[in-house]
């Protein structure tokens, strides 16, 4: 039987199948990275501290913080768990997001808001 208690320590094991990663001491910030073709900062692709997981940058300050751009195959779903419909627009709803139908005539059309916003 083995423990981890020292203040600097880390962890990677497996229980049941399952692997874990960690570190230990909660008084001090500590993170975990990932990193491709080096340990060097400019070669570290995501973090995980603990106020959420960075990709690209390496101090999140969100659940999910994405520094670049992203490519997104699948559905988007609102704070409602709703995916939307065609024609509907992304809102914030200051507490969320919800989908909602764009306004007719006389505004830009969704194509417009991308290239332009």
């Amino acid at each position: 039987s083995w423990t981890i208690n020292g203040v600097n320590d880390g962890y990677l094991y497996t229980s049941d199948g399952n692997l874990s990663i960690g570190a230990i001491n909660a008084s001090v910030a500590k993170y975990i990275s990932f990193f491709t073709g080096g340990t060097l900062i400019s070669n570290e692709r995501m973090r995980i501290n603990s106020t959420g997981v960075g990709i690209g940058t390496t101090n999140p300050q969100y659940p999910l913080q994405v520094q670049g751009n992203a490519r997104v195959t699948g559905a988007i779903y609102d704070s409602t768990n709703s995916p939307g419909t065609s024609g509907q627009v992304l809102s914030s709803t200051v507490t969320g997001t919800q989908w909602t139908t764009a306004a007719s005539g006389g505004g830009l059309d969704i194509l417009e808001v991308m290239l332009f916003a």
